[in-house]
C-alpha cells in the first residue's frame, strides 16, 4: 500500500471519529443533567457555598455552546471525508519531505560558529541562572495570583481547568502543567512553581539560539549573561504564572521566523509556527501582542529582502494562511472555555475593556513606565545606562545575518498599535515576554562598541580579546547574580508570610472561630498545608451566615495600617455584630488581632 492510499486510510477513520464525536456531543446537549443537580454541584466547589454567575439562563447558555460546538465538529468530520483525496495527497507530500525539513531547520538553528570556549562559557551562564532560580523555588511568600491558581483552578478537576475562565488568572496551558506537577509531586511550592520555573530556565538557552540567529555568537553570549541573572526573569521563573512559559513560546515563535525569512518554502516549520502561535494565545490571551510583532517583523523582513514581488506576495499569502491556522487552532484549544464561560470571558472581561481616549492617552504612558521600572527592577543604575546605550547602536546594526528592519523597533511599534486599537492601558507584566529581545539588540549595541575599542589597538593579539570578552561576560553575571540574589532576598525578608500566621493559627483556632485575611488566597494555600479546615476562613465583606464565638482579623501591613478594619480587611459592621479587636501578635509586616463577637438583639 502507498504513502498516499495509507494517509487517505487514515483520515477516513478520522473522519469517521470526529463526526462520531460531533453527534454524541449534539446527543449530550439534549440530555445534560438538571441545572439543580448542576447548580449543586457548582456550590459544593465555592468556598462561600454559592455561584452567583451560575443561573438557569447561563446554564442554558452552555446547552446552546455544546449544540453549536457539536455542529461544529460534525461539519468539520464531513469535510474531512469529502475532501480526504486531497488532503490526503498534500499531507503524503508534506509527510515525505518531513525528514529533509527538520534537519534543514536543525542545521539552521545550530549555531555553527560558536567555538568549545563559547558553548562552554554560555552552559556555564545558563547553569548559574538554573541556580539561582532553584534557590528561590521553595521560597514560603507566596502571591495572591499563584495561591489564586492552583486553589481555584490548577487544584480542581481537570475540566474545571480546562473550561473555568471566570478570571484572566486561569493561563490555561500553564495551568493544565501545574496541575500536572501537582499531581505527581504534590503542593508543595516547588511543586507548584516548577513549569514557570522549567520555562524560565528554557529561556536562557533559546534566547541565545535567537540572538546568535539574529545578530552574532557574540552577541548571544552577553544576552545569556543578561537574562540568566535578571532579578525579574529570576522572580518570574519562580512565581506560578504563565509568563515564562509565554516568554519561551514567544522565543520559538521568533526562531521560527528567523528561519522562514530566509527559506520560505519548508511546510514543517510553518506548521510549528502555528503551533507555538496557538500554545502561546493558550498560555495567555495577551500573546496575541506577541504574534501580531512576529508577524509583522516577517512580512517587513521578507518585503526588504531580495526577492522579486512575486515571492513577495507568496510569501506575504503565506503568513496571512498560518496567522488564519493560528487563530483556528487557538479556537480549537480554547473550545471549552468558549462552551462554559463563553468568549466574552476571554475578549471582554474588566481587565480588557476599551478606555475613552483621553483616559487612554493619561494612562498608557504611565503603563509604559511601569513596564521599564519592571524591567530595571533591581539592576544597578550603570547596568541601565549602559544597556540604554547599547540599545541606541544595536538598533541601527543588523548583525551579519542581515536581518532588517530592527526587531525591538517593530516590536514596540506594533505593539504600540495595537495597544491603541484595542484602547488599554496593559499590565507592566504584559511586556515581560520582550525582554530577551531588549537585551539581545543592547547585547549587539556593546559588542559594536567593543569591537570599535579592539580596533584601536591591533598590536594586541585577537585572541586575547576573546577571551578577555569571556571573562568580562561571565564576571558581569556573577556580579549581577550576587546583585539579584540580594534583591530578591530583601524582597522576600519584607514580604507578609502568610504560613507563619497559619502556623500559629494551627494550635489556637477553636470550634465557633473565624478567620478574616484579604487577601485571602496565600493564607488558604497554607491552611491546607498545614491541614486547617477550609471552613475557618471568611471573605471579607461577605455577610456572616453561621455563628461566629471569635473571629481573627489578618491584616497584610505592607498594604497599609490604615486598611486593619476598614472595607478591606474588617468584619462587615451591622448592629447585630459588636467587637472589640486586640492585637495579640505581631508578623513582621502583618498583624493578628482578636474579637469576641457579641450578637444584637435581632441576631439572637
Amino acid at each position: 500500500m502507498t504513502l498516499h492510499n495509507r494517509t487517505r486510510r487514515i483520515i477516513t477513520i478520522m473522519a469517521v471519529l470526529v463526526i462520531a464525536v460531533g453527534l454524541a456531543l449534539l446527543l449530550l446537549s439534549f440530555f445534560l443533567p438538571p441545572y439543580e443537580a448542576v447548580k449543586a454541584y457548582i456550590d459544593s466547589m465555592s468556598l462561600r457555598g454559592f455561584v452567583d454567575f451560575f443561573t438557569p439562563g447561563f446554564y442554558a447558555r452552555i446547552q446552546q455552546n455544546v449544540r453549536l460546538f457539536a455542529l461544529l465538529v460534525l461539519g468539520a468530520g464531513i469535510a474531512m471525508l469529502a475532501f480526504r483525496r486531497r488532503l490526503s495527497q498534500y499531507i503524503a507530500i508534506r509527510l515525505a519531505a518531513l525528514p529533509d525539513e527538520v534537519r534543514d531547520l536543525l542545521d539552521f538553528v545550530r549555531p555553527h560558529e560558536t567555538t568549545r570556549s563559547l558553548a562552554l562559557a554560555a552552559g556555564l551562564l545558563c547553569g548559574l541562572g538554573a541556580l539561582l532560580r532553584l534557590a528561590f523555588l521553595s521560597q514560603p511568600i507566596m502571591s495572591w495570583d499563584e495561591a489564586a491558581t492552583f486553589l481555584t483552578y490548577a487544584s480542581r478537576p481537570l475540566y474545571v481547568v480546562l473550561s473555568n475562565y471566570s478570571a484572566p488568572n486561569n493561563h490555561v496551558l500553564h495551568t493544565v502543567l501545574v496541575y500536572v506537577s501537582y499531581h505527581l509531586f504534590g503542593d508543595a511550592l516547588w511543586a507548584i512553581r516548577l513549569p514557570a520555573c522549567i520555562a524560565g530556565v528554557l529561556i536562557m538557552p533559546v534566547a541565545y539560539l535567537v540572538a546568535y540567529r539574529i545578530y552574532e555568537r557574540w552577541s548571544a553570549l552577553l544576552t545569556v549573561a543578561l537574562a540568566s541573572v535578571a532579578p525579574v526573569l529570576v522572580d518570574y521563573s519562580t512565581d506560578a504564572r504563565g509568563y515564562t512559559l509565554a516568554g519561551l513560546l514567544f522565543l520559538l515563535m521568533l526562531l521560527c521566523a528567523t528561519y522562514l525569512i530566509k527559506r520560505p518554502t519548508n511546510g514543517f516549520v510553518w506548521m510549528l509556527f502555528v503551533i507555538l502561535c496557538a500554545l502561546g494565545l493558550y498560555t495567555i490571551p495577551i500573546m496575541l501582542y506577541g504574534i501580531g510583532m512576529v508577524s509583522a517583523w516577517m512580512l517587513l523582513s521578507y518585503w526588504l529582502g531580495p526577492d522579486g514581488r512575486a515571492e513577495r506576495w507568496r510569501f506575504t499569502r503565506q503568513l496571512a494562511a498560518a496567522d488564519v491556522g493560528v487563530m483556528a487552532l487557538a479556537a480549537l484549544f480554547y473550545a471549552p472555555v468558549l462552551i462554559v464561560s463563553g468568549l466574552g470571558s476571554i475578549i471582554a472581561n474588566g481587565y480588557v475593556a476599551p478606555l475613552a481616549l483621553p483616559e487612554l492617552v493619561m494612562q498608557l504612558p504611565r503603563s509604559l513606565q511601569e513596564a521599564f521600572a519592571l524591567w530595571t527592577d533591581g539592576q544597578p543604575v550603570i547596568l541601565t545606562l549602559a544597556l540604554l546605550v547599547g540599545v541606541a547602536i544595536g538598533t541601527g546594526s543588523p548583525g551579519v545575518r542581515s536581518y532588517r528592519p530592527p526587531l525591538l523597533v517593530v516590536t514596540i511599534v506594533a505593539g504600540l498599535a495595537m495597544v491603541i486599537l484595542q484602547r488599554v492601558a496593559p499590565f507592566a507584566r504584559t511586556w515581560l515576554f520582550l525582554l530577551p529581545i531588549y537585551y539581545m539588540t543592547a547585547a549587539q549595541g556593546l559588542v559594536r562598541i567593543a569591537q570599535k575599542i579592539s580596533n584601536l589597538a591591533p598590536q594586541l593579539p585577537k585572541p586575547h580579546w576573546r577571551l578577555a570578552a569571556l571573562l568580562a561576560c561571565i564576571g558581569l553575571s556573577l556580579i549581577l547574580a550576587v546583585n539579584a540574589y540580594r534583591v530578591k532576598s530583601e524582597t522576600i525578608a519584607h514580604a507578609f508570610n502568610a504560613e507563619k500566621v497559619a502556623v500559629y493559627l494551627q494550635g489556637a483556632l477553636k470550634p465557633g472561630d473565624s478567620v478574616f485575611f484579604s487577601p485571602n488566597q496565600p493564607l488558604r494555600y497554607w491552611f491546607r498545608r498545614y491541614g486547617i479546615s477550609d471552613d475557618y476562613v471568611m471573605l471579607a465583606q461577605t455577610p456572616v451566615s453561621r455563628y461566629i464565638s471569635r473571629a481573627w482579623i489578618v491584616v497584610d501591613d505592607t498594604l497599609g495600617p490604615s486598611l486593619a478594619f476598614t472595607d478591606t480587611v474588617a468584619i462587615p459592621y451591622s448592629k447585630d455584630y459588636l467587637y472589640s479587636p486586640v492585637l495579640v501578635r505581631t508578623f513582621e509586616p502583618g498583624l493578628l488581632y482578636q474579637a469576641q463577637i457579641h450578637y444584637g438583639p435581632s441576631a439572637q
